[in-house]
């Protein structure tokens, strides 16, 4: 999983120096930790949005930053980063996405994948889903 988090990472760090990264379902601070990208700094929005938008702005305007949130974004109103937000790329990973990918389901059923995260929760189950649909 966090092989593919961190591919996709680097392909939108190749035309973006910002990449923003909500964790709405708060189920991704593990794989948040894990991504090790080279020149890339991880920050977290905690409160302190004025300070990061000084930071990557002013203070280090050439550095790359993975901006990361443990929670849904906030409201467009409501969103001291939009600006940044807007100009560079939000990264969407989620764990039912992953799930869809690692079963080789379509997206049409990540509804149905939504709809029952606990029994997909299990990594036992997951790999007995793969093991299934690799002798098919």
């Amino acid at each position: 999983m966090t092989d593919r988090i961190t591919a996709s990472l680097e392909r939108l760090f190749e035309e973006h120096r910002i990449v923003f990264w909500y964790d709405a379902d708060r189920d991704m601070r593990e794989a948040f930790e894990a991504v090790d990208l080279s020149g890339v700094q991880k920050v977290e929005i905690a409160n302190n949005e004025f300070g990061l938008k000084y930071r990557m702005l002013r203070q280090e305007p050439e550095a790359q930053f993975l901006v990361f949130h443990d929670g849904p974004a906030p409201e467009e109103a409501k969103n001291w980063l939009l600006d940044l937000q807007l100009a560079c790329a939000v990264f969407k990973a989620d764990q039912a996405a992953i799930w869809l990918t690692d079963l080789g389901l379509p997206v049409q059923l990540e509804g149905v994948v939504r709809d029952h995260m606990e029994f997909y929760r299990s990594q036992g189950r997951i790999e007995a889903l793969i093991a299934a649909s690799c002798c098919n």
